[in-house]
């Protein structure tokens, strides 16, 4: 059930998520301007994927605290996106990344070790956000993440196909999220649309909660460009 305030509220959302887009990191702005080197964003892919294998369990956790059937419908497709090769793109999405971290020179020992701190401190974050809250909650989260990607992401991808010649296969984990993840914001901002009324207070609280979300997603930016640029 969809009200004006609930509509209100989603609008003010975006308007807070692109205001603080990472598309304008400074990580960003590094890459596509040259300043990266390749063993650089060798070891940013390599926490990378450590990232998107582990957010995964989001998805599952929001399958599970929820009963009604679009949701957990919803929840499996970005299952089944992510973790197969059934239907958005050739590969689970974090073999993707890895297989760009092996194009750059990663080696199976670079996949054994623990993902840094920063990493897990984001996973732990978003992972809780999940299990512990009401559904809403959770799709809120991976929208925050998601609606951001596509532009970020479109920018990486052209610099390392036109600059640095990654072919289309090696590449394509960024060309899958610059083209599908805004049809996945897309629903879960339906979703939230749909349920939100279920939230005490969402619209009260969810503005917050969105800008406690940029910040941890920036705050993971800024360890990455750390990671780049030392």
């Amino acid at each position: 059930m969809s009200t004006r305030a609930t509509q209100t509220t989603l609008d003010l959302l975006d308007e807070i998520i692109d205001r603080e887009s990472y598309s304008r990191h400074s990580f960003i702005s590094a890459l596509t301007a040259g300043k990266v080197p390749r063993d650089r964003m060798r070891d940013w892919a390599v926490q990378k994927y450590h990232q998107t294998y582990g957010q995964n369990c989001g998805f599952s956790a929001i399958h599970a605290n929820t009963r009604y059937a679009d949701v957990r419908r919803y929840e499996m497709l970005q299952l089944i996106a992510e973790e197969t090769d059934l239907a958005d793109g050739s590969d689970a999405h974090y073999n993707l990344m890895r297989r760009f971290a092996e194009v750059l020179g990663a080696g199976p020992e670079m996949f054994e070790k623990e993902p840094a701190t920063p990493v897990t401190d984001f996973l732990d974050y978003l992972l809780r956000t999940c299990r512990e809250k009401h559904f809403v909650w959770g799709l809120l989260a991976f929208y925050v993440n998601e609606r951001q990607t596509p532009a970020a992401v479109e920018k990486m991808r052209v610099f390392l196909t036109s600059s640095w010649h990654i072919n289309d296969v090696d590449a394509e984990w960024f060309t899958v999220h610059s083209q599908l993840d805004g049809g996945h914001a897309l629903g879960a901002r339906l979703l939230i649309e749909k349920y939100a009324h279920e939230v005490p207070e969402f619209d009260a609280e969810a503005p917050q909660f969105v800008r406690r979300g940029c910040a941890e997603w920036l705050k993971l930016q800024d360890f990455y460009y750390s990671v780049v640029c030392p």
